[in-house]
């Protein structure tokens, strides 16, 4: 049985990894500096030893149209709209769940209507809801395999201006 891990921990683990990598990077500069190794060699020395560390591709969240295909490294393939995408069958849509409290409420979406001019406003209010429904927000993430990477799905045309974007910068901002 695969063991689900908190992805918000998780997240939180990759951040900690990362400084943790980039301190042993400088670390091991530094002294291979002082034990009269050239800036060059120094350098890659300490980048030798990065090489060889394997490290998950956990944490980092994409954003995608549903009718996109499906890749490998989708990882947890999360659809996040409130409605099924027109068009698309259960069985083609290949996701890992449905995550609809997610989504902005019915009244909110119905407002923003995707108007570019309200995406603002509809960010702000959107991001209200998200802090409202914090719970859901982390039990959903709790039940993800944390060792693989998440993709937000929407059957939004513009990414740029969807709920799916404002939703992963907002988990990536909780993060830090």
């Amino acid at each position: 049985m695969v063991e689900f891990v908190s992805y918000l921990t998780t997240l939180q683990l990759t951040r900690q990894t990362h400084q943790a990598c980039l301190a042993k990077l400088i670390e091991t500069y530094e002294q291979a500096m002082i034990s009269g190794l050239c800036a060059q060699g120094a350098w890659d020395l300490a980048v030798d030893q990065l090489k060889h560390m394997e490290l998950p591709l956990m944490g980092k969240i994409k954003v995608k149209r549903i009718y996109d295909s499906p890749a490998t490294e989708d990882g947890n393939r999360v659809l996040v709209d409130r409605l099924w995408p027109r068009g698309m069958c259960k069985g083609d849509a290949q996701i890992d769940c449905w995550a609809k409290e997610l989504a902005p409420s019915t009244e909110l979406r119905q407002w923003f209507n995707h108007t570019p001019e309200r995406f603002d406003a509809f960010v702000e209010k959107y991001r209200k809801e998200l802090k409202d429904n914090q719970q859901a927000i982390e039990k959903r993430l709790t039940e993800m395999d944390a060792r693989r990477a998440m993709t937000f799905l929407t059957a939004t045309k513009d990414l740029q201006y969807c709920h799916a974007s404002v939703l992963q910068q907002y988990i990536q901002t909780i993060m830090k």
